[in-house]
């Protein structure tokens, strides 16, 4: 489902010219969805597993350098409970609970589009992804997506085309994506780039 195990493949002995490409795909009603234009106050979703590898640590640290910001940050998904507590010491640790809030998975279509049409900003600060799913969903809605570089996002994510890259676990680079964002001088600019999204 992406490019990047190709040569994992290859390593293995698998022929080259039998390995075939088939991404995710992206259900017919997420384009059926009307566009909506980026607003400034922005509300940033997350929508996953609540696990280690997504690092949503760096996600909760970006957000406390913005906390002057009008933002809201929902983390929508299934929970590993130890990671999940370990969020929460360091949400109240920075004094984001006014900020932040977990909320239950979703998983039929119609949920995962009323939930992700709900934010402004898709933030997958992964440590690594293989092609993923949220992040092809939120694009097809026309979101603006900030992904961290791991490998699957970058296959995705043409940083300033269709979406922004942050280096992974830097949470000031991610924190100043969220900002030029937010700025209202670049909303033209990112309207056309929620359009790439929804084109890609």
């Amino acid at each position: 489902i992406t490019y990047w195990e190709m040569p994992y493949l290859e390593k293995l002995g698998c022929n080259k010219n039998k390995i075939v490409y088939i991404p995710n795909s992206v259900p017919d009603e997420f384009f059926k969805v009307n566009f909506k234009k980026f607003r400034r106050n922005a509300r940033i979703l997350f929508l996953g597993r609540i696990s280690p590898i997504k690092d949503l640590e760096t996600l909760i640290k970006a957000l406390s350098l913005l906390k002057d910001q009008d933002i809201s940050l929902d983390i929508v998904g299934p929970r590993e409970e130890e990671y999940h507590k370990e969020l929460k010491e360091l949400i109240r640790k920075l004094n984001l609970e006014n900020k932040i809030a977990f909320k239950e998975p979703v998983y039929n279509v119609k949920d995962k589009i009323k939930s992700l049409m709900s934010a402004d900003i898709f933030v997958l600060p992964s440590k690594r992804e293989g092609m993923p799913q949220a992040l092809v969903e939120a694009m097809a809605l026309g979101r603006i997506v900030i992904a961290s570089d791991a490998s699957g996002n970058r296959d995705i994510v043409q940083h300033g085309e269709n979406g922004f890259l942050f280096k992974q676990g830097e949470y000031n680079d991610l924190a100043q994506g969220i900002s030029f964002c937010i700025d209202e001088k670049n909303r033209k600019y990112l309207i056309e780039l929620q359009k790439n999204a929804r084109e890609s």
